[in-house]
């Protein structure tokens, strides 16, 4: 599956220019990685702990690979460019129930094979990927791509708070579709990446962030095709022995400091494995988990409490913040109040 490239060429451009500009200027701003095939290779099997191998035909035809990562709550956002006259290729491998990531060709284009399935994505088109199996990405030239890795879980929530019920989204496999056919995303994703490369964005407060990432996520399933369902109960994956060990760990020792040394000593695996596993059967990883388990203790902990005097650092303590602030800025996040607003209406119901 070997082709040419032609820089600007394909359908959809027309929304794609201002986006890519954003975009490469997230690489200028930011702490970005270039250089040539060893590097982009090591720096793709590091962005995906290992699930992606990337390869070239004729390194020394290979000129350059910067790229440039931000975090927009869950999610993340990657900026990538490519730029060599040798045909190059990725070879991701995606477990289940592992959320999406969102290709948007911003400048050349690539082919993509998933399964049987094949499709050519040009610049200014965009392409989900949802379903698990190895899916194999080819193209040759100058590139910049720009990655949108969703976690099913943030795809769930966005679907939830629009009275959407759902356990799992599954975007149609490999139909690209055009910016144009997706204006408002591509604005607001292109607002998004601008705010994350300056110094003093406003989406550095987790709130901010998490609001704009659930916003982004309903934007992207309203413009592309997906289907939706509820799980039975059956049908949900029974997680292996070293997930539910780590678990039962996580929850006994809440209070106390834990790091992904003592998760994987727990579990007895890699941090490799721990993670894979992480993504595959929580869709997280080890360490939100962890925080997503010590914010719902604590909220229990608010509504049940006698009416004895409390300080809210007495349970940010006993979940194992040591800082009061990010405790209350994690628990409004996760929960949509304040703790000492929950404490108020727990107080307010009792009386």
């Amino acid at each position: 599956m070997s082709f040419l490239l032609h820089e600007g060429s394909g359908p959809g451009l027309e929304s794609g220019p201002s986006l890519r500009s954003s975009a490469l200027s997230l690489i200028e701003q930011s702490r970005s990685v270039q250089g040539g095939a060893a590097i982009a290779r090591d720096h793709i099997s590091d962005l995906t702990r290992g699930r992606c191998d990337f390869s070239v035909d004729n390194p020394r035809q290979f000129r350059l690979f910067r790229s440039a990562q931000a975090s927009l709550g869950q999610s993340k956002i990657q900026v990538l460019h490519w730029d060599g006259k040798t045909e190059c290729r990725t070879i991701t491998a995606r477990p289940p129930r592992e959320g999406a990531v969102f290709y948007l060709a911003l400048n050349g284009q690539f082919e993509v094979q998933h399964g049987t399935r094949q499709a050519t994505v040009h610049a200014g088109q965009a392409l989900a990927i949802s379903t698990p199996g190895t899916v194999v990405r080819h193209w040759r030239g100058r590139c910049d791509l720009l990655n949108l890795v969703v976690p099913q879980a943030t795809l769930a929530q966005s679907l939830a708070d629009n009275n959407r019920r759902t356990d799992e989204v599954e975007f149609d496999t490999l139909i690209p579709t055009s910016f144009s056919a997706i204006p408002t995303a591509v604005a607001i994703l292109q607002t998004i990446i601008a705010d994350l490369a300056s110094e003093a964005g406003a989406l550095a407060s987790p709130a901010l962030a998490a609001q704009a990432e659930r916003m982004m996520a309903l934007l992207l399933l309203n413009g592309l095709p997906h289907r939706t369902r509820l799980m039975p109960p059956g049908d949900v994956p029974i997680a292996p022995f070293y997930i539910r060990r780590t678990d039962r760990y996580l929850r006994e020792h809440l209070a106390e400091r834990i790091t992904i040394t003592d998760l994987t000593s727990a579990a007895g695996v890699s941090e490799r494995t721990l993670y894979y596993g992480f993504q595959s059967y929580r869709s997280t990883t080890p360490m939100r988990h962890l925080k997503t388990l010590r914010l719902d203790r604590a909220r229990v902990l608010i509504l049940e409490w006698d009416d004895k005097p409390i300080r809210i650092g007495d349970i940010a303590a006993r979940v194992g913040y040591t800082s009061p602030s990010q405790f209350s800025r994690d628990y409004k996040e996760r929960h949509g109040e304040t703790p000492l607003r929950t404490l108020q209406t727990a107080q307010s119901a009792r009386d």
